[in-house]
Order: structure tokens, then sequence, then C-alpha cells
């Protein structure tokens, strides 16, 4: 049941963050496992009731225009720096929104994000059973959240 809730809760937030920060909508789209991409990775831990970690994966072109649109700049313009910093305030905001739907009278301690280009697949078989997909306009982004205490 609680591994629904978070589910629910998960997709809400990634919805209303892209929406009303970047811009973007986020199709649904399966959950194939596809060849090693060009990707940006991001997480944020969180401390309180219950302790995680939210982790972000994003196709580097997706990177790039959702930066690019909430900065209101040209993507070509932006540094990678520039990209992966907006690209950690992202997974900041999904993870502040999620846990606010889900324990809105618990305070939570969330770390800064950490952000690295990698290269890999976007699909990972752990992302486990709290997970959203999202087609964007220019890639792809996977959004998971791992929770330190066993979920019933």
């Amino acid at each position: 049941m609680m591994a629904t809730c978070l589910a629910d809760a998960l997709h809400e937030a990634v919805e209303d963050v892209l929406e009303k920060m970047f811009f973007a909508e986020a199709a649904p789209m399966d959950a194939e496992t596809g060849p090693p991409e060009e990707l940006l990775a991001a997480h944020v831990d969180f401390e309180g009731s219950p302790s995680g970690r939210l982790n972000l994966r994003i196709t580097v072109p997706a990177a790039r225009a959702l930066a690019a649109d909430f900065l209101g700049e040209e993507a070509s313009d932006l540094s990678p720096d520039a990209t992966a910093e907006v690209i950690g305030e992202l997974a900041n905001m999904i993870c502040g929104s999620l846990l606010s739907r889900v324990e809105s009278d618990t305070a939570f301690r969330l770390s800064a994000p950490v952000v690295a280009f990698e290269t890999g697949p976007l699909v990972r078989e752990s992302d486990g059973p709290a997970s959203r997909l999202a087609a964007l306009e220019s890639g792809a982004l996977r959004v998971c959240l791992v929770c330190e205490s066993a979920l019933p």
C-alpha cells in the first residue's frame, strides 16, 4: 500500500514540477532497457520519516532543453556546469514536492544535490516500485525513490 502511495505521489510531483517550473510536459513511456546513453544523474538524500534518496537520470539533450527553459536562455549558450546545476535543482524540487505530498507534517532534512555526467541505461532494474519514466520533448527522464526503511 505504501509503495503505491509513494509511486502515485512521485508521478504527481514530477509532473507538477516540470509543468510549473520548467514549462515542460512529461508523457508516459514504456520502461524498456535500451542502449547506454549520455546522461546527467542527480541524487538528493533526505532524512526524516522516511529517510532515503531520490535519484534522477535524464538524457543530456533533455537536460539542456529543460535548463534553457528554466533559465530563459538558449540551450547552445549554456555550459555543462550550468546545465548540471539546473538538473540538481530539478531533483531537489521534485524531492521536496514528493515529501510534502507524502508526509506534510514531518520535517525533513535534504542534502545538497549531487550531479554527474555518466553513460549508461536510463532504466535500471534496481529502480524499484516508486519510479517515474517520462518522455520529454527532447529526450527522457527517470526519477526513482529509494527509502531506507522497508516498505510494507
